[in-house]
């Protein structure tokens, strides 16, 4: 494509943020750097894992551990020395990549696969009226988008399904949800009993195909059929694994140091100590053992259990086991092993009834899907960077009917999203029931916030909360105690400095709602206004900051 020398001369002086180094970002700067952008910045949090390599073209064997970021910069570099590139090893939600550190760039790009950190991208774009690109894959199927405040629907506009597609990065190596686990324990299961499978993450295809379960009785690296080829004993067998995954590869683990310089590190577990500690479960547990939240010394006999039954019991089947949460044998030794990961990990382990429940599927990354999402994105960014933003369009990829891709115009902003179009939410809640800590955990996990900052304001008091971080006791009070007085008809200002985002809700107090429901309301009744903090050090009212 020729783009004449204006155009050229717009692309190398323009400044680019990239967030994500891994499927689609690996790809996207490469054909940033052929491209001619020569002012980049790339933010990734992740290192490079084995599973990687098959789609990640950047990387090597050798780069395994060390993170993409950096990595990345280095290969691209290799394809135009005249190329400026900034990487930063760090979370993109870090305080030093705020307003100031965005305000730099021309464009941002995203090649995220995290929705958390995809929300907050968009929302300091939008504050600062920074062009973004939006992208992201799901196998053979894909989109890019362009968002720009006021002319489009920005990333928050339509409500996103719940994923069920998970970076393998998070589930091989820094897992911290238990749906991390519970697919890590299923990929675990097909590896040791299952047929073979290419796209297992837990096969490490450089390292030569070698059995877990050596002849020595010790483990190397993957073969699909290691447990068939094993000569010893079950409870061997089921020691070994044991051993494996939650002994050695988390002792190797924990030497990563970067991984857990903003995260605890995990634990290693020992099963001889994990037996001395071990106590038998009543009989009134084990009569409601689906609703029963296990110790990890529970875990650790039951998935030895498990495992030895599994070998003895389906012998004949192993090597063709495929996990069905129907199947109470094969759902037990998942639990076990999902629960045992989640406690190494520091995160809380689960019922074997909430495990079976959110058991979820996977769709394997398309090295393809992803190097085409990346060549759209940098044609969309040659026409925001042109101020072409009119050609701009949302391209659609996908195997149905005869293309391959489907473009279609940008959708106005959507004007009920509270993002972008600062549309007012109301909060239906028992005032007597939930506390005011309760009410900051809505903030963060409904509408994504980092830190958020509560401002009541109502007829009768003004009360400024910065963040629960403070004092227990008032915190854990009702809102509707006399000291909080977060009332029917009263009004919440919500601030997040860190993602320059204001949002507003009226409370309606009821007392036929369990828990809490937010709802689309496009008037207030309520006229009460935000007192702004700049005009004066306190307020007319009581405030209360913690």
């Amino acid at each position: 494509m020729g783009l004449g020398l204006e155009m050229s001369q717009a692309i190398q002086c323009s400044k680019v943020l990239v967030v994500g180094a891994g499927g689609i970002g690996c790809e996207l700067l490469k054909n940033l750097v052929l491209t001619s952008f020569l002012n980049i910045h790339i933010v990734d949090l992740d290192t490079i894992d084995v599973s990687n390599l098959n789609r990640q073209f950047l990387f090597r064997r050798h780069h395994v551990g060390k993170s993409k970021a950096m990595v990345a910069k280095e290969a691209v570099m290799r394809f135009n020395q005249a190329v400026s590139i900034f990487a930063h090893h760090a979370n993109i939600k870090d305080e030093q990549f705020g307003a100031a550190f965005f305000s730099q760039f021309d464009i941002v790009l995203n090649a995220l696969d995290n929705v958390d950190a995809r929300r907050h991208v968009n929302r300091l774009c939008l504050a600062l009226d920074i062009p973004l690109i939006e992208s992201g894959t799901e196998g053979y199927i894909g989109q890019t988008t362009t968002v720009r405040r006021g002319f489009t629907e920005c990333f928050e506009c339509q409500p996103k399904a719940a994923s069920q597609t998970f970076a393998v990065c998070t589930i091989r190596n820094t897992p911290d949800q238990p749906v991390h686990c519970i697919v890590w324990a299923k990929y675990v299961l097909s590896m040791l009993f299952g047929p073979p499978d290419a796209d297992n993450i837990m096969l490490d295809k450089d390292l030569g195909g070698e059995s877990y379960l050596d002849g020595s009785g010790n483990f190397t690296e993957s073969d699909f059929l290691s447990t068939q080829l094993y000569t010893g004993s079950p409870t061997e067998m089921a020691n070994l694994i044991f051993k494996r995954y939650f002994t050695t590869d988390i002792e190797k683990a924990i030497l990563i140091a970067d991984r857990w310089v903003n995260r605890p590190a995990p634990i290693p577990l020992y099963f001889d100590e994990l037996l001395k500690s071990h106590n038998e479960v009543s009989d009134c547990e084990k009569g409601l053992q689906d609703q029963h939240v296990p110790t990890v010394s529970e875990c650790a006999t039951a998935v030895i259990e498990s495992l030895c039954r599994i070998y003895k019991e389906r012998s004949h089947s192993i090597g063709s086991i495929s996990f069905d949460k129907d199947d109470d044998l094969l759902m037990d030794c998942v639990a076990h092993l999902a629960n045992l990961r989640m406690f190494v990990f520091h995160i809380p382990m689960q019922s074997r009834f909430h495990i079976k429940g959110i058991a979820g599927n996977i769709v394997h990354a398309i090295a393809s899907t992803n190097a085409i999402a990346a060549g759209l994105i940098v044609l969309e960014a040659i026409k925001v960077i042109s101020k072409e933003f009119g050609k701009c369009r949302t391209v659609w990829i996908g195997r149905c009917g005869p293309k391959l891709l489907l473009s279609q115009r940008l959708e106005e902003p959507n004007k009920s999203c509270f993002v972008c179009s600062k549309s007012k939410r109301l909060l239906a809640v028992n005032c007597d029931v939930m506390a005011l800590t309760q009410l900051f955990k809505v903030c963060r996990d409904v509408f994504g916030m980092n830190t958020p900052s509560i401002d009541v304001v109502s007829h009768e008091n003004f009360i400024g909360c910065e963040d629960d971080h403070g004092d227990s006791d008032y915190l854990s009070r009702a809102l509707s105690d006399p000291g909080v007085r977060i009332v029917d008809g009263a009004v919440l200002v919500i601030d997040d400095l860190s993602q320059r985002l204001e949002i507003e809700l009226l409370v309606q107090n009821r007392f036929d709602v369990e828990g809490f429901e937010v709802l689309q309301t496009n008037a207030v009744n309520n006229t009460a206004k935000k007192r702004p903090r700049e005009e004066s050090g306190h307020s007319d009212g009581m405030q209360t900051q913690l």
